[in-house]
């Protein structure tokens, strides 16, 4: 089962191929069998499709072990992929040893700094940390999301951390659009505030109390 989960939040059923029971492993025991079939998927991260072969070991009727493996013209992509997978991880845990490459806290008067080049517009949203409100520039008219966060609500190293993941993220899909692109940071006297790209579309949460949950290939486009 948690093999299954793992599998379903990785890569979706594209085509299954013909159920077959495997010859080779008949011993005669009726209690014993096992089947196999080609499934192709379509992994969500890198968008590309692979088959691989469920091979599935049956013992009275119950699931005893499942098993799966690329077929022969797929295992050079099933071994790129492992790869990549591992690079991408070792990317971000080295972006989130790295410190910040400014002071966030240093100036409490960034506040007016912030105020002086954006006029704040709408509020887009608001959570148990902070608000999120529309603003433009006012020297090119750019839109921005600039959330603020109250000091009361969230502590420096947490912040600090949200900082570094969004870094992360956004060093490593580059200009993919599944992660929020964060430009600058400030601090005044009660609040931080992060400059980030403005996303329309509504929030997250009433997409899902109106949908239900998300596969994670939906949560991407959401």
């Amino acid at each position: 089962v948690d093999t299954l989960q793992q599998y379903q939040r990785m890569m979706a059923v594209t085509e299954v191929g013909e159920v077959t029971r495997d010859r080779d492993t008949n011993t005669g025991d009726a209690n014993h069998a096992v089947t196999s079939c080609v499934i192709e998927y379509l992994h969500f991260t890198f968008q590309v499709n692979l088959k691989l072969r469920e091979r599935i070991e049956w013992t009275r009727g119950q699931v005893k072990s499942i098993m799966y493996k690329p077929e022969d013209q797929d295992v050079e992509m099933v071994n790129k992929l492992l790869e990549m997978q591992q690079e991408y991880s070792n990317k971000i845990q080295e972006l989130l040893q790295k410190p910040l490459p400014y002071s966030f806290f240093e100036d409490p008067h960034k506040e007016a700094a912030m105020l002086s080049k954006f006029e704040l517009d709408k509020v887009l949203g608001a959570g148990a940390f902070g608000t999120v409100k529309l603003a433009k520039n006012k020297d090119d008219d750019t839109l921005r999301a600039i959330k603020s966060i109250p000091k009361t609500l969230q502590d420096k190293e947490s912040l600090e951390l949200e900082i570094k993941l969004m870094r992360a993220a956004n060093d490593a899909l580059g200009d993919l659009p599944y992660v929020v692109r964060m430009f600058e940071t400030y601090e005044g006297e009660n609040d931080y505030y992060i400059v980030m790209e403005v996303v329309s579309g509504g929030e997250v949460y009433e997409r899902i109390e109106k949908n239900g949950s998300f596969t994670e290939a939906e949560a991407q486009k959401v």
